[in-house]
């Protein structure tokens, strides 16, 4: 992910998914939520979510309709949809990214990536627009 991270797991599942041919393997959504504090690893340790009752992830679909490529060689896939998150009832505190699930509750982390940090107040929806997420193959 640009500015931020793919987690082992979802590594692990994209080889595993490219050398034996087995796309079941991967997610047929991916389910974005939003962190007040960035990991300290690769697996999601100190990702802290907004706890209000409001907040929950958002799915995006895993096909060419809500992702596009970045380029040939850019090893890099943006969304090609904007990612509305509930409407905030009261505040959600200081957004400093997004992070990305295998499913809506609990899950496989699958990596997170930066965000110009923001506060989310009462009367905010937060949305992460068109080409904001880049999903990225590290070098």
């Amino acid at each position: 992910m640009a500015g931020g991270r793919v987690s082992d797991a979802f590594a692990d599942m994209i080889v595993k998914a490219v050398v034996t041919r087995d796309v079941s393997v991967l997610p047929s959504s991916y389910f974005f939520g939003l962190t007040l504090e960035l990991p300290s690893d690769d697996n999601g340790t100190g990702l802290v979510a907004p706890t209000p009752d409001e907040y929950l992830r958002v799915e995006v679909l895993a096909d060419d309709t809500s992702w596009v490529s970045s380029g040939v060689g850019s090893r890099m896939m943006v969304n090609d949809v904007s990612i509305s998150f509930p409407l905030a009832l009261i505040d959600w505190g200081n957004v400093v990214g997004y992070t990305m699930y295998d499913s809506l509750v609990d899950g496989v982390f699958l990596g997170y990536g930066l965000l110009n940090p923001y506060i989310i107040t009462a009367g905010l929806r937060p949305v992460l627009p068109a080409g904001t997420v880049a999903i990225r193959l590290p070098v």
